[in-house]
This record gives C-alpha cells, sequence and structure tokens, in this order.
C-alpha cells in the first residue's frame, strides 16, 4: 500500500537499517549509520507512523523495549533544543562562508575569529531540578533524545547535586580519554574481543549499554560546554 506519504515497504527497511544501528551502538560502538542519517532516519520512521498509525508495534522507535520486557532507552524531549555546528569539508566551503558573513554584517567591522579544538564524543544535555539531577538525554535530532540517565550518573566528574537548588540544563559532550580509550582496548584485545576502531564511537556504543556496571568499568568523561537557566 503506498501513499504519498512514503510506502509500507520504505517504512520497514528504514526500521530495519534502524535495528541494526542499534545493536551497534549496544554491542561494541561501531555505528553503521552516522549521528546525521540515524537522526534522519528515525525521522522519517517517525513520520512515517504519524501518518499510518496502525504500522506502530513494539518494534517502533518510541516504543521499543528490551528483551526483559522493559523499555530500555525511552525518547525524551530537551528543556531547550540542542543545536549543531555546520561542517565544512574544504578551503573553498570556508571561503564561501566567511563572504556570505561580511556579506551578513553590511559594512561593520570586520569579524575576529577564535578557533578551539573540539572534544570528538557523544552530545548530550543534563537535567538538574532543585539541584538533583533528574534526566540526562542523548542529542539525538536535537529536540528529541534518548534518555541515559542511570549511565551517566557513573560519570564520576559529574556532580549529582549541585550546592544550591538550581532548575537548569547543561550541554557537554561525552568522550574518552585517550589513557581510558587505551586501557579498553587494551583489556578486550587480553580476552579476545575486537578494539573499538575510535574513542567516539566507543563513547557512543558504552553510554548505550544496558549493564550500568560495565558503563562504570570503562570510565567515562564529560566536557560542560553550555548552560541553559530554567525559570
Amino acid at each position: 500500500m503506498s501513499s504519498a506519504s512514503g510506502t509500507r515497504h520504505e517504512w520497514e527497511q528504514a526500521r530495519l537499517a534502524l535495528r541494526r544501528a542499534w545493536r551497534d551502538y549496544l554491542g561494541d560502538g561501531d555505528p553503521s549509520l552516522s549521528d546525521e542519517a540515524y537522526a534522519a532516519l528515525l525521522k522519517r520512521v517517525r513520520a512515517l507512523e504519524a501518518a499510518h498509525p496502525a504500522w506502530r508495534d513494539w518494534d517502533s522507535p518510541d516504543t521499543r523495549v528490551d528483551a526483559l520486557g522493559l523499555e530500555a532507552f525511552p525518547f525524551r524531549r530537551h528543556g531547550w533544543p540542542m543545536r549543531s555546528l555546520a561542517k565544512l569539508y574544504s578551503v573553498e566551503e570556508l571561503r564561501d562562508w566567511e563572504q556570505s558573513l561580511v556579506r551578513m554584517l553590511s559594512g561593520a567591522k570586520p569579524p575576529a575569529y577564535v578557533c578551539e579544538l573540539k572534544f570528538d564524543g557523544l552530545a548530550i544535555s543534563v537535567r538538574y531540578e532543585r539541584g538533583r539531577l533528574a534526566a540526562a538525554v542523548t542529542r539525538g535530532d536535537g529536540v528529541t533524545g534518548e534518555e541515559v540517565t542511570r549511565n551517566i550518573k557513573t560519570i564520576r566528574e559529574l556532580p549529582h547535586t549541585l550546592p544550591k537548588p538550581l532548575d537548569l540544563e547543561i550541554n557537554g559532550e561525552v568522550y574518552y580519554s585517550l589513557k581510558a580509550f587505551d586501557a579498553v582496548n587494551a583489556e578486550r584485545e587480553a580476552e579476545g574481543e575486537a578494539a573499538f576502531k575510535n574513542p567516539r564511537n566507543a563513547a557512543a556504543g558504552t553510554l548505550r549499554m544496558l549493564d550500568t556496571s560495565q558503563v562504570r568499568q570503562r570510565r567515562l568523561d564529560m566536557w560542560v560546554y553550555g548552560l541553559a537557566m530554567g525559570e
């Protein structure tokens, strides 16, 4: 059955690709889809299921459950949308960007630039309510992500309570230090398992593991770079 909003075959293939990516994240952290492709595919599946509610079942993205019948990582909306940075892949693209910026400033004083290194990890928002850590949500599509609160609490540097009873949301990057990454790979190789290919994928896979005790042993870190105060 087809319609202007998509076909059942498209929906089935899209869900199959999402399941494969989901297993990758929960397994060895070597995803078959980029974050952008995953978010786009997730958005498409949700749109198809919104247009065809009868297609939804236990394996739909927003109702997925684990083998115990418990919701593994429920989806949750961010208090404030999580924006993403645009990517450039050539000097020409960088020059085009600068020219567009200069045009937008319309003859104002030429801009000055500051460059900084970027942590290559997993973007996340952490919500505090009255000073207590209430929820941690992956970036997802920028509006809705997966809630990984129980795993984020294993990061020792992240406080569970604040000095004051504030309502606020922070944005940050969950990552592996090179020292911790090398240690994890050494343990995996000693046990006959394949080493992670890079720290970013390893961090993404670790944060989505169902066994929180294993997440704690892997010693993830988090760098906070944004703050949004509550009302």
